[in-house]
């Protein structure tokens, strides 16, 4: 069953893939699946703003995330999955 939503943290393992990369890697299967990045690192941002230019935009939340603000993406991220189907 194909997932409905990711959530990464950008820093995943720095010897090998970080959030972003897992999250083009796990559209690029799955291009309906939501995607929600969360980041307390200010380099992530620069790795997000890259990914955009090469024409991938994921929501990618600050820490701390209060709990209500990512509860308000996974409605919308899944909202926005539904209306695709």
């Amino acid at each position: 069953m194909p997932p409905d939503l990711l959530i990464a943290d950008v820093a995943l393992d720095p010897n090998s893939i970080n959030g972003i990369d897992l999250a083009i890697y796990v559209q690029r299967f799955y291009p309906e699946c939501g995607v929600i990045l969360i980041s307390g690192n200010p380099d992530s941002f620069e790795l997000h703003n890259r990914a955009r230019l090469e024409g991938h935009d994921f929501p990618l939340l600050a820490k701390p995330v209060p709990p209500e603000r990512l509860l308000d993406e996974v409605a919308a991220s899944l909202g926005e999955h539904e209306r695709a189907a």
